[in-house]
């Protein structure tokens, strides 16, 4: 986590430097993704015997909406589904965040970037006609990189460390996102 506060200052300190690229920035974006995320938790069932947690992976959905008020700074809404069936379980993860991104642009069509997005989850299962769900905060704090492939389209990867508080207790799980954004307006 402190990792992750340092890039974010880091880029914050350094967004002057991508002022010099901004011209060709828009400041609309929308987005879809592919999303892996790998959950380990004491909420899903357990594998094996023993334990008070297992991990699960999960595949999934993400869409998302950005308003860029300055080339270097971006407001971003984020809604992910994410599913898996671990024996015989159906589950399934729903987060909704929103918060900054910081864009380090340059002249070159790769941008990287950083953000810390805040919101919340909703998780739940169901086996044998029993279904059980819980709410609770959500946090995905990461990074990526944009790929422009023309003046409105980017390819975009992004990693990030998708942090729940279910059941009274902290999950950090693994999230990977694969997306194709559609950029749109000018400043």
């Amino acid at each position: 986590m402190r990792k992750m506060f340092f890039i974010a200052g880091l880029l914050l300190l350094t967004s002057g430097v991508a002022r010099a690229a901004c011209d060709n920035s828009q400041p609309f974006e929308v987005g879809g993704s592919y999303d892996y995320v790998r959950v380990t938790s004491n909420f899903l069932p357990k594998s094996g015997s023993g334990g008070s947690s297992t991990s699960v992976n999960l595949n999934g959905w993400n869409a998302e909406v950005a308003a860029n008020p300055a080339c270097w700074l971006g407001l971003v809404g984020n809604f992910a589904g994410a599913y898996a069936s671990p024996q015989g379980v159906s589950v399934h993860v729903y987060t909704e965040t929103f918060g900054p991104r910081i864009n380090l642009r340059n002249s070159s069509p790769i941008t990287p970037f950083g953000e810390v997005l805040i919101g919340a989850a909703e998780a739940g299962g169901s086996a044998g006609g029993r279904s059980v769900s819980q709410s609770a905060f959500a946090g995905n704090f990461g990074g990526g990189v944009d790929i422009d492939l023309g003046e409105h389209w980017a390819a975009r990867a992004r990693i990030d460390d998708i942090m729940t508080h279910f059941g009274s207790q902290n999950q950090n799980s693994l999230g990977i996102a694969a997306e194709i954004v559609f950029k749109f307006g000018k400043h």
